[in-house]
C-alpha cells in the first residue's frame, strides 16, 4: 500500500511504515490512510512550517490556536535566523526588510511574534564575503600547517625571505597559519542542514542537464569514476520520480556535488549577482546527505568521498580535499579496493562493469593522491607495492559489454588520456621520493643530480611515448574533438609542470643554496651541469605560460584547462619567473632581451591570476602573493660577490659577479627568447620539423646544446614549442 503523499504524486512507494524511504529521502511528511500519524512520524518528520493540524489532519486557524501558531512562526524565524549569516550584507538588509513586512501583516494575535526581531543578529561581513559563504577562520588559532619542499607556497616563502633579507621566517614547516602565506583561502563554513531532513530546491530540468553536462566534459574526461550511463540512466528516474529502492544518499550526495561544480564553472567569466555562488549551498546539501560516510564503508561512498573532493579542489580547499581524499582511500581499502579477486583476470566473482568501475575509482584516487602530494609537498598515501589492480579497459564502452573487446590499435579513446595519466603518476611519485622526501637530499647531492637526470630521461620517453591523439607537443590539424584538446592541455601543463618542479633545485643555487655546503661543492665541481639544468627549470617555466597565449577568456581557461591544478602550476611557473629575473644582473646589456621575455611570462601568469580572481578567492590570494614578490627588489642592495661561497666557485677574475645561469651569451634562452634565424623562427615550427632542426642547431650555436655528455643527450635535451590549439 502507498502512502498518501506518493499516491497523490502518482510515484511508487515501497510500503515501509511509519516513514516509506521515498518521503524519508525527500523529507516529506509521510501520512498514510485515514490522515493518521504515528508519533513517531509527528516527532521526526513534521517541519516546522508545516503548521498546528487538526484531527483529520487539516490546518487549524489561527484564532483556534494561537500558541501554536505563534511556535510556527517562531521556528520560521530560527530557521531564517541560521540562514542569514550566510547572505551577504545586502542580502541581509533585504531579508529583513521582508521580514518586516510580513510582521506588520500578521494577525493580531500573533503580534507578540514581532519581539523575535531582536533576536535575529546580521553580523557584517566583508564587502567581498560571497553571499552564500560564512566565512571565519576554519582553523584552530595558531594551528600549523605542513608544506614540504615540492610545495609552490614553500617555494615561495623561501624565495620571500631570501629577498627580504631579514631572517624572521623560521623553517615553513613549523611556522604558524597566520605566517604562512598561500592561496588556500579561509575554510567555508558550510553547514549541514537541520533534522528536517528537508532538501533544497533542485535546479530546472534544463539548468540541472547543463550543469551534469559541464561536470562529464571537463572533470570526467580526466576522471572517469562514475558509470555514466548508470548515473544518467538513474538521473532521468531520479526526474521521473519512479526509483524503486528508494534514494541512496550518497548518490544523491554525488549529484548535489556534481550540480555544485557544475554551478561553480558555469559561474565563469562573471557572476553578477548571489547566484554565482550558489554551488555553495549545492555543496552544503551534498554534505548533509553524507552521513553514512563513516558507518558504511561502500563503493558508493568512497565515489561521494571522491566527488566531494574535486569540489573543494576546484574551489582552492586544498587542505580539506587532502583529509577528504586520505579517507576515501582508507574507506575503499577497507572493502578491498586495492585488490582485485583474481589479479590479471577477466573472469571474477563481480560483474566486468563492477570491475571496471572499481578500478577507474582506485586509480582515480592513485592520480589525485599524487597531485595533492606534489602540490602540497607531503607524503603520498597509495605506494605502488601496497596495491594489486589491473588498469582500466582502454575500451570507451566497457561498462556497456559483459566482456571487454580490446579496440583496434589506431582507435583513439577518451580513456587512452586515464591510462597515460597513470602512467604519469608513476614518474611523479619517483620525482617526489626521490628528489623531495622529507629525509634533506641535499647532502647527497651527487645522488641528486644522477636521480635527476634518470627522470627527465623517463619522462621525455613518457611524452614520446603518448598516443599520437595526445601528444601535445606535435601539431593536430583539422582535430575538431573538444575533448581531446582539452586532454591534450591537462597533459601539457602537468608535463611542464612537473619537468619545472624536478629542475627547480637547482635554480639559482649560489643564491637559494648559499649556506649549504653540499650543493655549492656540486656546483663548483659541475657548473656546467648544474647551469643546463637551471635553464631547463626556466624553460619549462615559460612554457607553462605559453600555454595561456591563445586563452580567449576565463570559461576557456577553466573548461579546457584542469582547473583544478591550474593556479598550482600558475604560481610555480611565475615564481621560478621572478626569481630568474631577480637574479640577472640589470647592468648588463646583453641580459635585457632575457629580462623582457621573463618579464613578459610573468605577466601573463599575473594576467590570468587577475582574471579569474573576480569568481575564485584562490587566485585572487595567488595573484596577491606574486605582487607582493613582483615588488620586492634585492640586486640593488645585494650582489652575488659578497657571497663567500660564490667566489670559491670560479676564480675567472673577468667575471667579478656571478650573473644569472653563468656568463651571459648571445644564446641567452636559446629556446625561450624566440632566437631568430632570418625572418622565420623554427622553433614555432610543428614538432614533425622542429625536432631534428633542433637537433642540427647545436652545430651552428653550440652553446645551446644542453646534454651534459655524449651518453646523456636524450635525457636533458630542450624541449620544442608545444603546438596549442588556437580554437580555445
Amino acid at each position: 500500500m502507498a502512502c498518501d503523499n506518493c499516491r497523490a504524486q502518482k510515484a511508487k512507494c515501497n510500503g515501509k511504515r511509519p516513514i516509506c524511504s521515498r518521503c524519508e529521502g525527500y523529507g516529506h511528511s509521510c501520512m498514510w490512510s485515514g490522515g493518521r500519524k504515528t508519533r513517531a512520524q509527528a516527532s521526526s518528520v513534521s517541519s516546522p512550517g508545516d503548521g498546528p493540524k487538526s484531527g483529520n489532519g487539516e490546518s487549524l486557524p489561527p484564532e483556534k490556536d494561537p500558541l501554536a501558531w505563534r511556535m510556527a512562526v517562531r521556528s520560521y524565524d530560527r530557521l531564517i535566523e541560521s540562514i542569514c549569516p550566510g547572505l551577504s550584507e545586502s542580502a541581509q538588509v533585504a531579508v529583513e526588510s521582508t521580514l518586516s513586512y510580513i510582521r506588520r501583516r500578521l494577525p493580531h494575535d500573533l503580534a507578540d511574534v514581532e519581539d523575535l526581531s531582536d533576536e535575529l543578529v546580521f553580523p557584517q561581513l566583508p564587502e567581498n564575503s560571497p553571499p552564500s559563504a560564512s566565512k571565519g577562520k576554519g582553523r584552530a588559532e595558531n594551528q600549523k600547517r605542513y608544506f614540504g619542499e615540492a610545495s609552490d607556497v614553500r617555494f615561495f616563502h623561501a624565495v620571500k625571505q631570501v629577498l627580504q633579507d631579514d631572517g624572521t621566517l623560521g623553517p615553513l614547516e613549523a611556522v604558524s597559519e597566520d605566517d604562512v602565506q598561500s592561496y588556500d583561502p579561509e575554510v567555508v563554513q558550510v553547514e549541514v542542514l537541520d533534522g528536517s531532513g528537508r532538501h533544497i530546491g533542485f535546479p530546472s530540468e534544463e539548468l540541472a542537464d547543463s550543469y551534469i553536462k559541464i561536470y562529464f566534459s571537463t572533470i570526467h574526461i580526466a576522471y572517469p569514476f562514475i558509470c555514466k550511463p548508470e548515473f544518467m540512466e538513474r538521473y532521468g528516474r531520479y526526474w521521473r520520480g519512479d526509483l524503486d529502492d528508494g534514494h541512496n544518499p550518497a548518490w544523491l550526495s554525488v549529484l548535489y556535488t556534481i550540480f555544485a561544480i557544475g554551478t561553480y564553472y558555469h559561474s565563469f567569466p562573471r557572476s553578477d549577482d548571489d547566484a554565482g555562488h550558489a554551488h555553495l549551498r549545492y555543496f552544503r546539501q551534498a554534505l548533509a546527505l553524507s552521513g553514512s560516510v563513516l558507518s558504511n564503508c561502500t563503493l558508493d561512498n568512497v565515489q561521494m568521498l571522491l566527488a566531494h573532493c574535486f569540489f573543494l579542489l576546484a574551489t582552492g580547499q586544498t587542505d580539506r580535499c587532502w583529509n577528504s581524499l586520505g579517507l576515501a582511500i582508507r574507506v575503499a581499502q577497507s572493502i578491498g579496493l586495492h585488490v582485485e579477486d583474481v589479479p590479471k583476470s577477466t573472469t571474477s566473482r563481480s560483474s566486468l562493469a563492477e570491475q571496471e568501475t572499481i578500478r577507474r575509482t582506485w586509480y582515480s584516487m592513485f592520480v589525485l593522491d599524487r597531485l595533492l602530494a606534489l602540490q602540497l609537498g607531503r607524503p603520498i598515501a597509495i605506494r605502488k607495492e601496497d596495491y594489486c589492480v589491473n588498469l582500466p579497459s582502454p575500451v570507451e564502452g566497457a561498462f556497456h559489454h559483459d566482456s571487454l573487446s580490446q579496440p583496434f590499435d589506431d582507435d583513439p579513446t577518451h580513456l587512452d588520456y586515464f591510462r597515460a595519466v597513470i602512467n604519469f603518476s608513476h614518474i611523479l611519485g619517483r620525482v617526489i621520493s626521490a628528489l623531495y622526501r622529507p629525509s634533506q637530499l641535499p647532502d647527497d647531492s651527487d645522488g641528486m643530480l644522477l636521480s635527476t637526470v634518470s627522470l627527465d630521461r623517463d619522462l621525455t620517453a613518457w611524452r614520446q611515448g603518448l598516443p599520437r591523439h595526445l601528444r601535445f607537443d606535435l601539431g593536430h590539424t583539422f582535430d575538431r574533438s573538444i575533448i581531446f584538446r582539452r586532454q591534450r592541455n591537462m597533459l601539457s601543463i602537468k608535463f611542464h609542470h612537473l619537468r619545472t618542479l624536478m629542475h627547480r633545485p637547482y635554480l639559482c643555487l649560489i643564491w637559494l643554496q648559499a649556506k649549504n655546503q653540499n650543493l655549492m661543492a656540486l656546483l663548483e665541481r659541475d657548473y656546467d651541469k648544474v647551469q643546463s639544468l637551471e635553464k631547463i627549470c626556466v624553460h619549462e617555466a615559460q612554457q607553462t605560460a605559453h600555454l595561456l597565449h591563445h586563452v580567449a577568456d576565463e570559461r576557456s581557461l577553466v573548461h579546457d584547462f584542469p582547473w583544478w591544478q591550474m593556479i598550482s602550476c600558475l604560481l610555480c611557473a611565475s615564481s621560478v619567473l621572478l626569481v630568474a629575473r631577480a637574479c640577472i644582473d640589470p647592468n648588463d646589456l646583453d641580459s635585457q632581451m632575457q629580462s623582457q621575455a621573463l618579464d613578459e611570462d610573468a605577466e601573463t601568469c599575473m594576467k590570468v591570476f587577475d582574471a579569474l580572481s573576480v569568481n575564485s578567492d584562490a587566485a585572487r590570494r595567488a595573484r596577491d602573493m606574486m605582487k607582493g614578490l613582483k615588488r620586492t627588489r634585492i640586486l640593488s642592495r645585494r650582489t652575488f660577490v659578497s657571497t663567500p661561497t660564490a667566489s670559491a666557485i670560479s676564480d675567472d677574475i673577468s667575471r667579478p659577479t656571478l650573473p644569472f645561469m653563468g656568463n651571459p651569451n648571445p644564446s641567452g634562452f636559446p629556446t625561450t627568447m624566440n632566437y631568430t634565424l632570418g625572418q622565420d623562427d623554427w622553433q614555432t615550427w610543428p614538432g614533425e620539423l622542429c625536432d631534428p632542426v633542433a637537433w642540427s642547431a647545436q652545430f651552428i650555436h653550440p652553446n645551446q646544446h644542453l646534454s651534459f655528455d655524449a651518453r646523456q643527450v636524450t635525457g636533458s635535451a630542450m624541449t620544442p614549442y608545444p603546438q596549442i590549439d588556437g580554437n580555445m
